[in-house]
């Protein structure tokens, strides 16, 4: 596992961390460890599976995203308990914010370190 990897891995559990802290706070279950599944659920999709398949890079980057989108939904909807559209609403939220944020995230997180 390369360090420009394990940024980009944490720099997206914190962002959506954030995302799913404001959203589902007080719901019984830690927000953190969520994060972090849901994550480890999608990131070694994202990185090694997807880019082995011979499709485009557009048509590779539509899979993957709406993968991990679905995925992870239902994933937030069982851990918090709620319906499946809140819990697909939450992840395609937090993956847009972490799509956005996460390169400037690892920037500063690569010149700190």
């Amino acid at each position: 596992m390369s360090l420009p990897y394990v940024l980009y891995f944490f720099s997206g559990v914190l962002l959506e961390y954030a995302v799913l802290y404001l959203l589902f706070r007080g719901r019984g279950l830690d927000v953190f460890p969520v994060a972090v599944a849901v994550n480890m659920f999608s990131h070694p999709l994202l990185v090694y599976v997807i880019p082995g398949l011979d499709m485009g890079y557009l048509v590779a980057l539509l899979v993957s995203e709406l993968f991990i989108v679905l995925g992870e939904g239902v994933l937030l909807s069982e851990a918090f308990s709620v319906d499946r559209f809140i819990g697909l609403k939450a992840s395609l939220f937090a993956n847009l914010v972490s799509w956005q944020f996460a390169p400037f995230l690892v920037h500063v997180l690569g010149v700190v370190l």
